[in-house]
C-alpha cells in the first residue's frame, strides 16, 4: 500500500490516492465499517462528549470530544464541528421557515443541490419538547451526502441540528448520529460575567516572528532554502524532480507542496507541475510581495479541478536563476475550507540562507 501511494502521489494527485486507496486501507483496517455498538446504561452517551453552550437560544447541545470547532461562515449556523477525517460534520442552524424542509433546504442551499427528504416522522428531546427527525440525500461538491436531521421549532424559528456524512469517507450511522442529536437541550444558560472594569495589564503582543502553529521545519542543502510547516502534517515521499517537499494535514488536505521548476512566469510553471494533475487551473488574482528577508515574490489564489473536485490553491513564488521556487498549498473545501490566512502564514516562512 505505501508502495503503490508512493507511486501515486505527486501534488495533488496524493488527494486522489487518498481518496481512492484510503477506503481499502480504512475497510481493511476495520475504521469505515460502521458496527452496531456497545449496550450503553440508559441515560449513559456511548461516547465521551464534549458540550457546547448557547446563552443567546438557551441550549446546550454534546458530541464527541475529538470532533473539532470550525468557523462557521454563515449567520443562519450557529455551531459547526467535523470529526478529524471531515466528515461527519455537525452544523446546529437557527432559521426561520414554515417546515423543517423549508428551513433545512434555506440553510443547505447554497452548500449543495438535489435536497431529498426521503423519511420524516415525529419525535422528541430528552425534556419532552416536540421535535421532528428526518434523513436527507443530497449532493455536496458533487458527492453524494446523507444526513440525519432533529430539528424543533420555537416560535418562528427552527432549531436544528444536522449530522451529514459522505459515504466513502465515513458510512451513515444513523443511531450514533441520532444520539448525538437528542442531545439538544433547551435550559436557562448563565451568561458569562462582564468583565472587570478595573484597570488590567496591557497585552503584550506576539513577537512578529512567532507562529501562530507548533511548527516543523524542512531544509534544502541543494538549494539553500527552509520552509516551516505544523509539525502535525505528514511528509510523503515525492516521485517527480521538479517537487521537492510534500506534506499534509492528518485529514488529507491541505496539502503542502515545494516546486522548483523553470518557467517565464508563475503561472506558466505552476501549470507545468499540475498540468496532469487537475484541469481549469485559473488564477483568480495574483499581487506581487516579498518574503522576509525581503526577496521579492508573487502571491495567487488558484481555483482548479482534481478528480472532478473543486480545489482552492494558495501559491508564493518566488524567481531565482532561471528556476521558480514556488510554496503551493491546496485544500478541497469538502474536507478543509480555505484558510488563506493560516496557508500565506506557512508558505511566508521560505527562507533562503
Amino acid at each position: 500500500m505505501t508502495h503503490q501511494l508512493s507511486k501515486t502521489r505527486f501534488v495533488l494527485s496524493i488527494l486522489t490516492a487518498v481518496l481512492i486507496t484510503g477506503v481499502t486501507v480504512t475497510a481493511c483496517a476495520g475504521e469505515k465499517k460502521v458496527t452496531p455498538p456497545a449496550p450503553t446504561p440508559a441515560g449513559q452517551l456511548s461516547f465521551p462528549a464534549k458540550e457546547y453552550a448557547n446563552t443567546e437560544y438557551g441550549f446546550s447541545l454534546k458530541y464527541p470530544e475529538e470532533w473539532q470547532e470550525q468557523q462557521a461562515t454563515s449567520p443562519t449556523t450557529v455551531f459547526y464541528v467535523a470529526s478529524p477525517s471531515r466528515v461527519p460534520v455537525l452544523n446546529v442552524f437557527v432559521i426561520e421557515g414554515a417546515t423543517l424542509a423549508d428551513a433545512f433546504t434555506a440553510a443547505a442551499k447554497d452548500s449543495g443541490s438535489d435536497i431529498e427528504f426521503v423519511s420524516q416522522k415525529e419525535s422528541t428531546l430528552a425534556d419532552g419538547t416536540p421535535a421532528t427527525e428526518a434523513k436527507v440525500k443530497w449532493k455536496v461538491r458533487g458527492m453524494s451526502a446523507d444526513t440525519f436531521i432533529l430539528g424543533t421549532k420555537k416560535g418562528a424559528k427552527w432549531f436544528i441540528v444536522s449530522i451529514t456524512t459522505v459515504a466513502m469517507i465515513y458510512e451513515y450511522n444513523e443511531p450514533f448520529f441520532s444520539e448525538i442529536a437528542h442531545t439538544l437541550e433547551f435550559k436557562a444558560i448563565p451568561k458569562a460575567e462582564p468583565a472587570s472594569t478595573e484597570a488590567q495589564p496591557p497585552t503584550i503582543p506576539a513577537a512578529p516572528a512567532q507562529l501562530s502553529f507548533a511548527a516543523k521545519e524542512y531544509s534544502n542543502t541543494t538549494y539553500g532554502f527552509s520552509i516551516k510547516y505544523p509539525k502535525d502534517w505528514k511528509e510523503e515521499p515525492v516521485s517527480q524532480p521538479t517537487t521537492v517537499l510534500s506534506a499534509r494535514a492528518p485529514a488529507v488536505v491541505p496539502i503542502l507542496n515545494v516546486l522548483v521548476i523553470k518557467g517565464s512566469t508563475i503561472e506558466e510553471a505552476f501549470v507545468a507541475a499540475m498540468k496532469n494533475r487537475g484541469s481549469g487551473i485559473q488564477f483568480v488574482s495574483k499581487k506581487e510581495t516579498a518574503l522576509s528577508d525581503g526577496t521579492p515574490a508573487t502571491e495567487a489564489v488558484v481555483k482548479w479541478t482534481v478528480q472532478d473536485m473543486p480545489a482552492d490553491s494558495y501559491v508564493l513564488g518566488t524567481y531565482k536563476s532561471d528556476k521558480w521556487f514556488i510554496v503551493s498549498i491546496t485544500t478541497v473545501s469538502t474536507f478543509a475550507k480555505y484558510n488563506e490566512p493560516l496557508f500565506s502564514e506557512i508558505a511566508r516562512t521560505l527562507e533562503f540562507k
